[in-house]
């Protein structure tokens, strides 16, 4: 896990928090992560049976009643002018673009990363996520304000030995494709809230030198050289 201190500005941050504020006011939650999964089964029947099921298979000490936050899709836009130039430095990726794409039949080319999920996540009190891994290369995630010390949201990866606490800017990059177990502890102060932003990309790729690579919805092609 690569901790970045201060990879973003107090005044980025708080630009990203009120467009996803914006989002989050029309109601648009994206139900397709595990955070909205969590969020149903716990406003019907009171736990997440799907939580209580990562917590007792990985053995962390977390209740099954918790909140999954609530979580918005943020504009391309933003994201790409925000951070495409630092997440491709920060990766050792320089030159190298976004692309946007959920569906996982576009795949990352020499010329371009795919950013599979670019979202802001808000959590209140005894709000957390379960121990899960993220199925893809690259997870980079961000704190977008602090939390005070105590108060809880602190990024924990439990086989590891290590809890981040939010801390406004800074920055995990981590690989959790099918390892690097890890869970958001609930906030446990009535007064606090945290937000983070999440991206989860895909990189890594198979061509080699002297490749035709084309992009299909282009119809463009090149020589990987």
């Amino acid at each position: 896990v690569v901790q970045m201190p201060e990879f973003l500005s107090e005044s980025e941050c708080s630009r990203i928090i009120e467009a996803g504020e914006r989002i989050a006011a029309t109601g648009a939650e994206c139900e397709e992560y595990l955070n909205a999964r969590v969020n149903s089964e716990v406003s019907t029947s009171g736990t997440s049976q799907e939580a209580q099921l990562l917590i007792e298979e990985c053995k962390v000490d977390m209740a099954e009643d918790a909140g999954g936050g609530f979580r918005v899709r943020l504009e391309e836009a933003l994201i790409k002018e925000i951070l495409e130039e630092r997440v491709s430095y920060a990766m050792g990726l320089e030159g190298i673009s976004f692309f946007f794409e959920e569906g996982a039949w576009e795949r990352p080319t020499p010329r371009r990363i795919i950013i599979r999920d670019q979202t802001m996540v808000k959590y209140g009190l005894n709000d957390g996520v379960p121990p899960h891994v993220d199925g893809k290369d690259a997870t980079l995630l961000i704190y977008l304000n602090t939390v005070p010390e105590g108060s809880g949201g602190r990024t924990v990866f439990p086989e590891d030995g290590l809890a981040v606490p939010p801390i406004s800017g800074t920055a995990l990059l981590y690989k959790s494709k099918t390892e690097l177990l890890h869970f958001s502890e609930p906030v446990g102060d009535p007064n606090a809230e945290k937000y983070i932003l999440q991206l989860l990309i895909d990189y890594e790729h198979d061509y080699k030198k002297g490749d035709k690579i084309v992009d299909f919805k282009t119809g463009q092609s090149y020589i990987y050289e």
